[in-house]
């Protein structure tokens, strides 16, 4: 594979190098970087990247789809919102994009009725923008890095422990938990207890944060069944959880078990 990388005369590439001493088909350890800049085509364009190292630290790249995607900041901006593009298949840089807001990362995850289908989103202040879109809008029609956008597509969030068993085949009896958040003003998420054998799924609690803060939420469940799973459906912000615990009682006995 091969290494792209920034330094303050553009953009250069390592390719994995052959060693003829050991014979084909024997790996090695080397690799060899080009004596010309990948960049040299438009250095121009280059040149006029800060190189402050405080600011170009900020910058960020990806290869996607076959092509080479770096971020980052020129001129006077002390944040990435310059983006190049190179296709790695043309061997010729394709666009250059200047956005209203940092990029300051990217994320590669499926999207879209096809679940196997990877796309390429950019990072910023707002969220993720999906990247290649028509006009230079995103999926929900925003600008990417626009502050004057007045719609935002949440990105559902689900964490699910595993099922607990307690280490006994009967069935038990889920009475009570609790959860470790780490919240701020209007993160929402709801609690679901599981069960299986019986299976049942109950919603146990919707909570909306009014502030910034470390919350201890507790829970009630009253559902039977051999094993039992906490689910947590995120719809609104990014709380963070810091454990969850789940009480059930078992031929009389109050049994009790947490997970981080």
């Amino acid at each position: 594979s091969k290494t792209y990388f920034l330094s303050d005369k553009g953009v250069y590439i390592v390719t994995p190098g052959l060693d003829p001493a050991k014979g084909m088909g024997v790996a090695v350890s080397k690799a060899q970087g080009e004596a010309t800049p990948l960049s040299r085509p438009m250095q121009d364009e280059f040149d006029e990247v800060n190189m402050v190292e405080s600011v170009v630290s900020k910058a960020s790249a990806v290869v996607f789809d076959n092509k080479y995607f770096i971020a980052v900041p020129t001129g006077s901006d002390t944040v990435a919102k310059t983006v190049f593009v190179y296709d790695i298949l043309l061997e010729a840089w394709v666009s250059k994009d200047t956005y209203p807001q940092e990029i300051s990362g990217w994320v590669v995850m499926p999207y879209g009725s096809n679940p196997e289908k990877d796309r390429l989103f950019a990072v910023g202040p707002t969220g993720f923008y999906l990247m290649e879109e028509n006009a230079g809008l995103d999926d929900s029609g925003r600008e990417i890095g626009s502050t004057s956008e007045d719609a935002t597509t949440a990105i559902a969030g689900k964490l699910q422990s595993r099922s607990f068993t307690f280490g006994d085949l009967d069935v038990k009896r889920w009475k009570r938990g609790q959860l470790g958040v780490n919240v701020v003003n209007n993160d929402a998420f709801t609690i679901k207890v599981n069960t299986t054998d019986p299976d049942a799924s109950e919603t146990v609690l919707s909570h909306v944060a009014t502030g910034t803060e470390e919350a201890l939420l507790r829970f009630g469940a009253r559902t039977r069944g051999y094993s039992c799973n906490v689910e947590i459906d995120v719809t609104a912000g990014s709380p963070s959880f810091r454990h969850v615990s789940i009480d059930a009682t078992d031929n009389s006995l109050n049994a009790r078990r947490e997970v981080a």
